[in-house]
């Protein structure tokens, strides 16, 4: 144990344990200074784009992207 005699390895090794602890209570996923009413409105956000983007991609894959032929009348896409 002659390493944390060190007065270096000592300062070292608390500042290790203080950041590990930081982490661990703060979490690094969170944005510093987002409120949970910012952070609610972002998934929002991101479930409508995921939604509308699965939506696209399976009206792509069906075929039910574009307007049929085969009606007289014009259909309009909104």
């Amino acid at each position: 144990m002659k390493y944390i005699e060190n007065p270096g390895c000592r300062l070292m090794l608390c500042v290790l344990i203080l950041t590990s602890i930081s982490v661990m209570l703060i979490g690094c996923g969170s944005v510093p200074g987002e409120t949970s009413d910012e952070r609610a409105v972002r998934y929002e956000t991101n479930i409508r784009r995921n939604y509308g983007t699965m939506k696209s991609d399976i009206d792509t894959i069906l075929g039910m992207d574009k307007s049929s032929k085969l009606s007289k009348y014009p259909i309009r896409d909104y």
